[in-house]
C-alpha cells in the first residue's frame, strides 16, 4: 500500500470514462500529497485512519511508555476532518470502509457515530459485518467490528482494531 504519513493510508477506486477501474487518489498526507482532486464520484473508499496505534500494544508492549497521549486530541480531530473529506468523495450508493488500529473508542465507534450525526445521507452497513466467520462478540453496538487483544487468545491473540462500512445514500 501507499503510506500517507500522518494522514494515514487511503485508496480510492472509481470507474473512469472508459469503464475501467481507475485509481483516483492515494495517501493524503498532512501536505495533501496524493489528495483526490474530484469529489462525489467514487464507488468505494478504503481508509486506514491515522491513529494512536494503541491496537498494536500486544506486539509493542513499550508503546504506553513511548506515547503520553498528549497528541491524541489533535489526532482525533484530524481523523474527523479526513473522514468528512472521504465521505465527500463518495457518490450516492458509494461505500467507505473506515478502519483504525486503535483500542480507543474515540478513534473508532465515536468517530463513526459522530460522522453519522453530521452526515444525514450516511448510514452504517451492518450487513457487511453479518457474516459467518465474524464472531458476534466482535460486532460493536453501532454495527462496526471491534477487535481487542484478548480475542482469540488461544491462537495468539489479535491486535486492537476497529472497522466499519458506511454507505452514502
Amino acid at each position: 500500500g501507499e503510506e500517507g504519513g500522518a494522514g494515514g493510508t487511503a485508496k480510492a477506486w472509481g470507474r473512469g470514462g472508459n469503464g475501467k477501474r481507475e485509481r483516483e487518489g492515494g495517501g493524503a498526507g498532512p501536505r495533501g500529497r496524493g489528495a483526490v482532486k474530484t469529489g462525489g464520484e467514487l464507488v468505494v473508499v478504503v481508509w486506514a485512519a491515522p491513529g494512536a496505534a494503541t491496537g498494536t500494544r500486544r506486539r509493542h508492549p513499550g508503546l504506553p511508555h513511548a506515547k503520553d497521549g498528549s497528541d491524541f486530541g489533535a489526532l482525533i480531530e484530524l481523523q474527523s476532518q479526513l473522514l468528512d473529506h472521504a465521505i465527500g468523495l463518495l457518490k450516492p450508493g458509494g461505500r467507505l470502509v473506515y478502519c483504525t488500529c486503535s483500542l480507543l473508542p474515540d478513534e473508532g465507534e465515536c468517530q463513526v457515530e459522530e460522522a453519522l450525526a453530521r452526515h444525514q445521507n450516511l448510514q452504517i452497513d451492518q450487513a457487511a459485518m453479518n457474516v459467518d466467520f465474524i464472531d458476534p462478540q466482535m460486532r460493536s453496538d453501532e454495527g462496526g467490528l471491534r477487535l481487542t487483544p484478548d480475542m482469540l487468545g488461544d491462537k495468539g491473540g489479535l491486535d486492537g482494531f476497529y472497522i466499519a462500512v458506511l454507505t452514502k445514500t
